[in-house]
């Protein structure tokens, strides 16, 4: 039986040479898979869509300092 043909399209891109690889890596650890790999083209499609956000590090780093610091705040408020 043949394999079925996706809807898909074809980019082609010039990047680093570990970035194909490393892209197919973080695409697995969001949970963008197929057939036990990272689904590069999956993940490319989300964030394309708006389904996934990318953010810099750095914005990244200071949610996380808030988060914590909210969290911190608000077990010492329980003790008081």
């Amino acid at each position: 039986m043949p394999r079925k043909k996706l809807d898909r399209g074809v980019v082609n891109v010039r990047t680093a040479r570990d970035t194909p690889d490393l892209l197919k890596e973080k695409a697995k650890e969001r949970g963008f898979i197929y057939d036990g790999e990272g689904a590069t083209g999956l993940f490319l499609d989300a964030i394309a869509h708006d389904e996934y956000e990318l953010i810099p590090k750095e914005i990244w780093y200071k949610c996380l300092t808030l988060m914590r610091e909210i969290q911190y705040n608000s077990k010492r408020g329980d003790k008081e």
